[in-house]
């Protein structure tokens, strides 16, 4: 473990980052990290990857991929929770939400993750979930050591590409730490990271269900996919710093992130009208009128970030430092969907049988239908190419004096702050609407991957449409509409400004806090609201302010025990979809209509929180345990309904936000380490166990179609579980991993008319490894592998929560390669 730090400016440490031990130990707020030490013993490629071995966070997928984006912390979404990079704040959310991606950033270039679940009055207040501190590598840290790693990879995948296989992706990362000049007092880091990977999923899923005669009944879609994906990406940093010993650090930082995903979405299968569904079961039913369909659609997002921070640390006299830190962000971000019209062959008939990863369908023979020149669309039905451009601009600025209030501090000590924060968003949505002249032959045969290889016609398997001929015929043939969404665009900026203060009192056992915050948002909006069908501009202006106590403290009864508690009070913002736009209608998602509405005047939520956590401490290990409950107001739902037209079957749903009476969560945290098993076997040396275990019950209150009330048991994203067990060999040349994550059912969200239209997220795992030899002194071989359960992702509802509405599987994956230390 590192030695404690006396000094009041901190330029460096003398290990490579912070033990997980050391850092829960170090603060007063209830936290938990992982480090660069850590972090290279195991197979994480992205901080999102990392971020799944600390106590108490699990992650959500991206769009339509089993892939990690976002972090849950203790439960609560990327919405609820807070991201700073080096000290300034890290905003890369999506064009709906706030949650912040975190597979954009390499695992490879950070020194230090810490995950705040109690946040002190400097902090960022929209952290009801907590905060996350990104802490990138500093060149004095080692004791000013130069540094260079480098390493490369080959990807291999299980699922390595549809309908047609890949050769292997390609990983590299590389880190370069100096110091240079008198005495060292300069210093710079460089990394940069790429990768490209082609790979596929498996992605299965069905539209909607309606509840009959107690029954389960499909509405529309029932789908089988195969999606391939091309993953590509690269990141760089710049740092240069400067220090002297004890009174100065400064620094300047510039960040660029560059990350592309792009999935051709091939599918098949059957499209039910509820009406002509007879003699059911639960899971189980016989249809006629169906048909059998195949289309083209695709899902390109480009995600460009970068960041220019600068900060200053200064002591003024003999117990007190005033630091600035100011920051600029820009972000492009652009996605574009392409859905193509549908193929059909109608009139079949059949059964079907619900698994949690399918639809299992028994179709009665039709004749023609293994014929793709019998399977048509109708030319009068759009090809629509969805255009989402968003631009984000964010600039922070804070300044902060600390007067007698470190963690080695005696006595009292008074630490003030005042934080500045400006986003300007602006998002455009736009169309490209083809249609074809009536009588142009619009045939599957036409547009099949190599004439069709691979592909199903049995309206059951997979149908592999070739999108570059596909689009060529239609852009080539038809005719474009152009239209815009004034509904679904909006310029938005929103301003926080955040002043705080704390008294602090630091004696041989006791550290205490006691202070406030008071954060002030004031929101100026364009957009559009559909008046009569016309789409009329509408503009608006919020303002709302919240003052957040906070008073947290430790006390070490004894060397080896430790007792923490505290009461925050914190708040999460609603999402940009609740309050920024107007009325939006998609129809890119599935074969199902989504109207989503928004409400100008929802405010924020607001927690308040209390923690209490007793922690013990050894030479050799840690043990906590924690106990949490958060009182949440003003909770934001989607109140969803589902309509189905009786000629088509096409669903219609209608999603409107709501503020909720009120919402709890309540937790019990364990987690601990133990490095020492010698005394168990000699040959146990070099062993590390890490295991976490997060227990939540959670409660939210929402209206049903009727009006009446009803209570889900779970916030949105909130497993009612999280688990990691994590084992490390490192002794001599040879370094091994292996951990396993497990997440409980979780509610996805999606809040129905009725409880039994409620979406919830199946339990899913994950078991991932490394094993890593050094043959010579500066060079590493090693193999990561991922996923080796192969587990599903899956989404379902209904009566018992058991329909699928969503299957994902992704496959185990490989990484085998080199790494060369100098």
């Amino acid at each position: 473990m590192d030695e404690p730090v006396r000094d009041i400016v901190v330029s460096g440490r003398r290990r490579l980052s912070q033990s997980p031990q050391d850092a829960k130990k170090s603060n007063i707020a209830i936290a938990d990290s992982i480090g660069a030490l850590e972090i290279q013993k195991l197979p994480d490629v992205t901080i999102a990857d990392a971020l799944t071995r600390v106590p108490g966070v699990s992650l959500q997928r991206g769009y339509q991929s089993q892939k990690s984006w976002y972090a849950t912390i203790r439960g609560l979404d990327g919405n609820y929770s807070s991201v700073d990079l080096d000290g300034g704040m890290f905003f890369d959310s999506t064009r709906n939400d706030r949650a912040v991606y975190l597979d954009t950033v390499p695992a490879n270039a950070i020194n230090e993750l810490v995950v705040y679940k109690t946040v002190t009055p400097d902090m960022d207040a929209n952290s009801i979930g907590g905060h996350i501190s990104i802490l990138t590598l500093r060149s004095f840290d080692l004791g000013g050591a130069p540094v260079t790693r480098a390493d490369f990879g080959l990807d291999l995948f299980q699922k390595s590409g549809a309908p047609n296989g890949h050769g292997p992706g390609k990983t590299a990362n590389v880190v370069v730490k100096r110091t240079f000049g008198p005495n060292g007092n300069f210093g710079f880091v460089g990394a940069a990271s790429y990768h490209d990977d082609d790979y596929s999923q498996t992605y299965n899923n069905s539209s909607a269900y309606i509840v009959r005669n107690g029954i389960d009944v499909p509405t529309s879609a029932l789908q089988r996919g195969n999606f391939d994906i091309h993953d590509k990406g690269y990141s760089l940093l710049g740092k240069l710093e400067a220090r002297s010993a004890d009174k100065f650090y400064g620094f300047a930082e510039v960040t660029y992130f560059n990350a592309d995903i792009f999935q051709n979405n091939y599918r098949g299968g059957v499209t039910v009208n509820p009406t002509n569904i007879t003699t059911t079961t639960e899971g189980q039913g016989s249809f006629t009128g169906a048909s059998a369909q195949a289309y083209s659609r695709t899902y390109d997002i480009s995600r460009k970030l970068w960041t220019a921070t600068t900060g200053a640390e200064l002591k003024i006299g003999d117990n007190s430092k005033l630091k600035a830190t100011g920051s600029i962000e820009g972000s492009h971000h652009n996605e574009t969907l392409q859905n193509g019209a549908i193929y059909q062959f109608g009139g079949l008939s059949g059964t079907y049988n619900l698994t949690p990863d399918a639809a299992e369908l028994a179709l009665n023979p039709a004749t023609g239908m293994g014929n793709p020149q019998n399977w048509t669309a109708n030319p009068s039905s759009a090809a629509v190419v969805t255009h989402l451009p968003m631009t984000d601009k964010v600039y922070t600025g804070r300044l902060d004096y600390n007067l007698n209030s470190f963690a080695f501090s005696n006595g009292f000590g008074l630490s003030a702050g005042v934080n500045w924060r400006e986003l300007h968003r602006v998002f455009n949505q736009s169309a490209d609407n083809y249609t074809l002249a009536a009588g142009t032959p619009y045939t599957l045969d036409k547009v099949l991957v190599d004439g069709g290889k691979g592909s199903t016609f049995d309206g059951q398997g997979v149908v592999y449409v070739d999108r570059n001929a596909y689009w060529n015929f239609v852009q080539s043939n038809g005719i474009d509409t152009r239209t815009t969404s004034p509904t679904g665009s909006f310029n938005l900026t929103e301003d926080v400004l955040a002043g705080y203060g704390t008294v602090n009192y630091n004696s041989d056992k006791l550290h205490a806090l006691a202070g406030a915050r008071y954060e002030n948002t004031v929101v100026d909006d364009s957009t559009a609201q559909l008046v009569n069908g016309a789409a009329v501009p509408f503009s608006f202006h919020r303002r709302y302010g919240y003052l957040l106590p906070n008073v947290q403290a430790y006390y070490d009864f004894l060397p080896a025990l430790r007792v923490k508690a505290a009461y925050t009070e914190t708040i999460a913002r609603p999402t940009f979809t609740a309050f920024a736009q107007g009325l939006t209608i998609n129809n890119f998602s599935s074969l199902n209509v989504l109207i989503r509405g928004s409400n100008p005047d929802l405010k924020a939520r607001l927690s308040h929180n209390f923690d209490l956590s007793v922690e013990s401490y050894s030479a050799h290990g840690y043990f906590s345990a924690g106990l949490f409950h958060k009182d949440i107001t003003g909770e934001i739902y989607y109140l969803t309904t589902t309509a189905s037209d009786p000629v088509t079957g096409i669903a219609t749903q209608i999603s409107t936000p709501f503020n909720s009476s009120s919402s709890k969560l309540t937790g019990i945290e364990l987690s601990g380490e133990w490095r020492d098993f010698t005394s168990v076997a000699p040959w146990l040396e070099g062993v590390t166990l890490r295991a976490n275990y997060t227990r939540l019950w959670g409660r939210l209150g929402v209206k049903n179609a009727d009006g009446s009330s009803r209570t889900i048991d779970g916030l949105n994203q909130q497993p009612t579980y999280m688990a990691n067990v994590m084992g490390i060999y490192d002794r001599g040349p040879f370094t091994a991993s292996l951990s396993y994550d497990r997440r409980g059912v979780a509610f996805n969200g999606g809040v129905g008319a009725t409880a039994q239209s409620d979406t919830y997220v199946r339990p899913y795992d994950s078991l991932d490894a490394k094993l890593a030899l050094r043959p010579i002194g500066h060079v590493e071989l090693f193999l990561a592998a991922r996923n080796l359960t192969n587990s599903w992702y899956r989404e379902a509802t209904g009566i018992d929560r058991k329909q699928f509405l969503t299957a994902i599987q992704s496959g185990r994956s490989f990484t085998v390669g080199g790494q060369f230390r100098f």
